[in-house]
This record gives C-alpha cells, sequence and structure tokens, in this order.
C-alpha cells in the first residue's frame, strides 16, 4: 500500500513510469503523480491483478505511446476521488485500457488530456467486455486529439451507470442523469483542501448536486465529506468547504 506518496519526474523505458503492477494487489491514497514519463502508462501501469486508487492527482505525464496517465493491459482497477488531468500519449491521454482491463471510474474528474491519435481523454481498445471501461459520477471534458480537437472517448463501447458529464458526444450513450456535450465549469488547478491539487467545481457549474448519492464515495478528493449540500457531486472534488467544530462538553 501507498498512502500519501509523491511520484516526481520519474522514467521507465517500458510500462508505469512511477508505478508498474504485474500480479499484485496494489492499493494507493493520498497520492501525487506529477511529470512522470514511460512508453506505456506515464504514471501507472496495471499489466495484471488488482489495482485500487482513491484519492490522488495524476498530472502532466508523458507517453510514447499509449496511457499518458494510467495503462491497464490487464487485471481489474478501481478509480475513485482522482483527477486525471494535463497527460499526454499517442493514444489515451488520460487512460488507455486493452484487453479485459475491468476499469471503474468513480466520481473522478478526466481533464485536460492530449492525444496525438484517438482520444485523447479515455481509449478503450477492446469490446470483449460489455463492462470494460464503467463511468458513474465522472467528469471527461476538454481532453483533445491534437490533431482533430475536442475528443474526450474513443474505442469501443465503454458503460455508464449514470451521472456523469462528458464534454462531447462520445465515451457513452447517455441514460439518467448523464450530462453530454457540457462544460463542467471547473476553476483552475489550486489548492483547494487535502493532499492533492485539484479542480473546484465553480459556481453554477452543472455538476453541483448532480451526482447519483447511491454508490457515491463517502468524502471527496480532499478528504471533505459527501454530500456537503443536497446531494453529490459529479466529479472528484465537491464544491463547498467542510466546517470542523471542536467537540464542547460542559464542566462537571
Amino acid at each position: 500500500m501507498v498512502a500519501g506518496g509523491q511520484f516526481l519526474r520519474n522514467h521507465a523505458d517500458d510500462g508505469g513510469g512511477a508505478v508498474n503492477n504485474n500480479g499484485g494487489n496494489v492499493t494507493i491514497r493520498s497520492s501525487t503523480f506529477i511529470s512522470n514519463t514511460a512508453f506505456n502508462g506515464g504514471a501507472i501501469n496495471n499489466a495484471s491483478g488488482n489495482l485500487d486508487i482513491n484519492i490522488a492527482l495524476i498530472y502532466s505525464s508523458t507517453v510514447d505511446n499509449q496511457g499518458g496517465g494510467l495503462f491497464a493491459a490487464g487485471g481489474t482497477i478501481a478509480v475513485t476521488n482522482v483527477t486525471i488531468a494535463n497527460n499526454s500519449a499517442h493514444q489515451g491521454g488520460g487512460i488507455y485500457g486493452q484487453n479485459n482491463a475491468a476499469i471503474s471510474v468513480l466520481n473522478s474528474t478526466v481533464y485536460g488530456n492530449k492525444a496525438s491519435s484517438a482520444a485523447g481523454g479515455i481509449w478503450n481498445s477492446t469490446g470483449g467486455l460489455a463492462a470494460n471501461v464503467i463511468l458513474k459520477n465522472t467528469i471527461v471534458a476538454f481532453n483533445n486529439n491534437t490533431n482533430t480537437g475536442v475528443l474526450n472517448c474513443d474505442g469501443p463501447y465503454m458503460r455508464t451507470l449514470g451521472h456523469n458529464l462528458i464534454g462531447d458526444f462520445t465515451c457513452i450513450s447517455p441514460v439518467a442523469g448523464d450530462l453530454n456535450d457540457t462544460d463542467p465549469k471547473l476553476g483552475p488547478l489550486a489548492d483547494n483542501g487535502g493532499t492533492t491539487l485539484s479542480f473546484l467545481p465553480m459556481a453554477g457549474s452543472p455538476v453541483i448536486d448532480a451526482g447519483d448519492d447511491t454508490g457515491c464515495p463517502s468524502f471527496d478528493q480532499r478528504g471533505y465529506p459527501r454530500p456537503i449540500a443536497a446531494a453529490c457531486d459529479i466529479g472528484s472534488v465537491e464544491a463547498g468547504s467542510a466546517l470542523w467544530l471542536p467537540q464542547l462538553r460542559r464542566a462537571p
């Protein structure tokens, strides 16, 4: 298990500039990955095994081939309360999934990633499993193909469990609560509290109170409670701030 890790400017000639999992059970909590490089999986490569990431920033990593932020060739991957932003690749600037890798993305933000071929945000290379990539309460926006413009997702069908915000008409066939071709109206990457930098929804953002409370994590990327207002927000960060009060006791 990795908790509170800082992975900065690491390099691998093959897969996983910072972390490479091949058959293990890897848990990552409250960690930051910045400016890592590799052939595949600039920050993280999951060849097989189980990978569980909760509260993390994967930012500005670069690969020559696939999966600027995360490359998954197999295994089971759970991504929760994670921001994946400004990563770049040939394909799948943010996330690249292939073979039978089962990738679940919950209350996360895939934002501003780039690819020179196919999708800047998420590239799913196989249609072998109907649930190969599953999205819920997640933002996928402003990801680009550097040759053609905005392209958030590409590849075979991805499954939605609802209440996602997609910046164009890719990624999913919308179901209840999904928002397509919508600007999430996020602020800049900043210290909004917690252990990692994040994008905070601005006033009037359509992600506020638009998530599904069922299955929503009890806290956000900052460690603040969910929901703060009427309902869980879409994305890795809840709008607003938590108020922590000291416990007072009457003197005997």
